[in-house]
């Protein structure tokens, strides 16, 4: 099934990225060479903050995320 939100006529015109956060063993010998990340996120990220497509990488496990319901309300100003 489509994500909802790409299915939105508002979302389907704003531009988004895609993201990659990768976490690392801080307390790692540097002599160890080349490291993998303890843990890693990725998703896209739209211009409005919106994001979709998350995916959560344990290494050992991968969780995902799909959106099942998208609604875009209209905001009000801050004062």
């Amino acid at each position: 099934a489509p994500d909802p939100s790409t299915a939105n006529d508002v979302m389907k015109s704003l531009t988004r990225w895609p993201v990659t956060v990768s976490y690392y063993d801080r307390d790692a010998k540097a002599k160890d060479g080349e490291q993998t990340p303890v843990y890693a996120m990725s998703f896209e990220l739209f211009e409005n903050g919106v994001s979709r497509a998350l995916v959560l990488d344990y290494n050992d496990f991968v969780i995902s995320g799909a959106l099942g319901k998208f609604d875009v309300r209209d905001s009000k100003p801050c004062n």
